[in-house]
């Protein structure tokens, strides 16, 4: 039985003028950039940084509120 040690470093925020849209961590152990939305909720896992930043862009109210 191996045990991991993830170690989750913040890697960048996500700003839209002067509104913090979320923070991408990278993820030491596991490898990859986990997303976090304004409100604290995790939006995934995703490999590169490049798409967590987009999924974070992706889940702005007014964007959710137009693709519905």
């Amino acid at each position: 039985m191996s045990i991991w040690h993830i170690i989750m470093l913040a890697f960048a925020a996500v700003y839209e003028d002067r509104n913090r849209l979320g923070v991408i961590a990278a993820r030491i152990g596991r490898g990859g950039f986990e997303a976090y939305a304004a409100d604290d909720h995790c939006l995934g896992l995703f490999p590169t940084p490049r798409e967590a930043a987009a999924a974070i862009t992706t889940m702005r109210p007014w964007v959710a509120e137009r693709s519905t």
